[in-house]
C-alpha cells in the first residue's frame, strides 16, 4: 500500500483570495481612528512617561499613548468617541507633574507623523472633531 507524500490542499486561490478581502473588509477604517497631539510639560524621565502612557491606554477610547521625552510630545490613537480633551488631559497627568499644551485632535492621515515644536506653538483652540 502506497502511502501519499503529498501536501494536503489548502484551498483553491479563488478561496484564499477571497479570505484575504473578508479580512480587509473587517479591519476598521482609517476614519473610524483619531490622533490627538500635544506638546507636555514637565516630562524629562522615560519612567513617568511610561507610566503616563500606562494611565493613558487606561482610559476608555484610547487605543495607544505614547510620550517622548526629548521632544516632549504626545501621541495618542483614539476613537471618535474619546472624550479626552486637554482639560481632562490634564486633569489625569498633574498628579505626575505634567501639563499638555498645543492639544491638536484630528482624524488619522496617511502622511507621517509631524512632531510639535515645544518652543513655537501656542496654547491653540482644541480642533473639533
Amino acid at each position: 500500500m502506497r502511502r501519499s507524500h503529498s501536501k494536503p490542499e489548502r484551498g483553491s486561490r479563488a478561496t484564499r483570495w477571497a479570505a484575504a478581502v473578508g479580512l480587509w473588509f473587517c479591519v476598521p477604517a482609517a476614519h473610524a481612528q483619531q490622533v490627538v497631539q500635544g506638546v507636555v510639560d514637565g516630562l524629562v524621565d522615560p519612567v513617568v512617561a511610561y507610566q503616563a502612557s500606562l494611565l493613558l491606554e487606561g482610559q476608555e477610547g484610547v487605543q495607544m499613548a505614547r510620550f517622548d521625552v526629548h521632544t516632549r510630545n504626545m501621541l495618542l490613537r483614539v476613537t471618535p468617541t474619546c472624550t479626552l480633551d486637554r482639560g481632562a488631559l490634564n486633569i489625569l497627568l498633574a498628579p505626575m507633574g505634567l501639563h499638555a499644551r498645543c492639544v491638536q485632535r484630528r482624524a488619522t492621515m496617511p502622511q507621517p507623523f509631524r512632531h510639535i515644536d515645544p518652543a513655537t506653538c501656542t496654547n491653540l483652540p482644541q480642533q473639533t472633531r
